[in-house]
């Protein structure tokens, strides 16, 4: 009997979803045919063409030298750095800021290849162009809940600045989908993380971060 019961819902869901199916299809339809009869068109082909004529003159290079505040050279440790800085030169970029300092092991939070990368990054751009590149070095806050979180995320920042990385770089992950051991989202303004702000406050050095996730991405 419920297996009767069963199969006469399974029915019915069936037949209210091909209703649904043929109801949308058929609304398609009369949208579409409104549209070419009235020659209307769908925001999503709307690209109108500029009037404006002008001269085109095409900028290749700046004019003065620029920082680039926003790059990622997730190779930066084994990194050729001439090639880079010929680009660099091209363009008459005078210094460019790596945030990807403590490398992919972010990511996967791995901290003893996070110093790695960040000691190699800074020794590959002091021993070859020492003027033409800043370091930022990066966080893992999956650690959040950890017992020692501040005293060695204290102590892993003051390290970090003293081998010479000039800030600190925070990705989107914390304030999107970065959660604590009781699956509570972690915020940017998080207070178990204020810590981190107020010794950067007290380093001197700039904190940039990724807050958020916008469309395009």
């Amino acid at each position: 009997m419920k297996s009767k019961s069963f199969r006469k819902t399974i029915g019915y869901i069936l037949i209210i979803f091909l209703v649904f199916l043929i109801v949308s299809g058929i609304s398609y339809y009369v949208i579409i045919s409104l549209q070419n009869k009235n020659n209307l068109m769908d925001i999503g082909d709307y690209s109108p063409k500029s009037t404006l004529v002008v001269e085109e003159n095409k900028v290749y290079k700046s004019k003065f030298p620029f920082i680039d505040v926003h790059s990622h050279h997730w190779d930066m440790p084994i990194q050729d750095l001439s090639k880079l800085v010929s680009e660099m030169d091209s363009l008459n970029m005078g210094y460019l800021i790596n945030l990807s300092g403590s490398g992919l092991a972010t990511f996967f939070g791995k901290q003893d290849l996070m110093e790695k990368n960040l000691e190699s990054s800074i020794r590959n751009v002091k021993d070859n162009y020492p003027n033409r590149f800043g370091v930022f070095f990066n966080i893992n806050f999956n650690r959040i809940d950890s017992d020692d979180f501040k005293n060695s995320t204290t102590l892993l920042i003051n390290e970090a600045v003293n081998k010479g990385a000039i800030g600190l770089k925070v990705y989107k992950n914390l304030g999107l989908n970065l959660k604590d051991s009781k699956g509570n989202r972690v915020s940017v303004d998080d207070e178990r993380l204020s810590f981190i702000w107020e010794e950067c406050a007290k380093l001197g050095i700039p904190v940039l971060i990724h807050s958020g996730n916008q469309r395009p991405f």
